[in-house]
């Protein structure tokens, strides 16, 4: 009887659970309803695979940074889980 009881509040707790969390709508991030996206082929290199995600419309990029104008500009460092010093490129300055 008691397990009955213990099951049945159990599976009432779960069925109300997912009932709850699908009446709340997690959004990601803002894409328009047409944009179409396309996965590229994989690129390898190594232990690394990078899937490349096209849109078929253009974005605003102007905002972007590139790795290596980071890197040299100090505002991105490249680290290692583990380690506690990071990559630090040395000014070009430096380099000659």
């Amino acid at each position: 009887m008691k397990i009955t009881a213990f099951l049945a509040t159990m599976v009432a707790t779960i069925v109300s659970g997912l009932l709850l969390a699908s009446c709340y709508d997690a959004e990601a991030g803002q894409v328009a309803p047409s944009a179409d996206y396309k996965v590229l082929d994989p690129i390898r290199h190594g232990n690394l695979t990078v899937f490349p995600v096209v849109a078929s419309t253009s974005h605003d990029t102007g905002g972007f940074l590139t790795l290596d104008e980071g890197l040299r500009s100090g505002e991105v460092e490249v680290t290692e889980s583990g380690i506690v010093r990071g990559m630090i490129r040395r000014s070009m300055s430096l380099q000659q």
